[in-house]
């Protein structure tokens, strides 16, 4: 992505859905580490449309991980998390990264 577009949560679920489809781990990994990576080292506000209710993944865990890793991000800005990221289901124990 370029310097100047901010990724946003929504674009970085549907591509992390494509990629995952495509069994391309890899890239959905990179993907969703972009978006944190981003919000964790942005100066000055975080664009609203970054942080606007993605659609699912297509898979549990990176819907989890999105919206913890996104409400962990704004916590370093001080920032409280949106009602989304309270939202989505926590995964249970017997839940392994494959």
């Amino acid at each position: 992505m370029s310097e100047r577009r901010f990724p946003t949560a929504p674009n970085t679920a549907a591509a992390i859905r494509t990629a995952a489809g495509q069994n391309n781990i890899e890239a959905a990994d990179r993907l969703i580490t972009e978006l944190f990576g981003r919000v964790i080292n942005a100066s000055g506000e975080i664009p609203a449309e970054a942080l606007a209710r993605p659609g699912s993944t297509g898979d549990a865990r990176y819907d989890t991980l999105l919206a913890v890793g996104l409400a962990y991000a704004l916590k370093i800005h001080g920032l409280p998390p949106a009602a989304w990221m309270d939202a989505v289901p926590a995964l249970s124990v017997d839940c392994v990264w494959d």
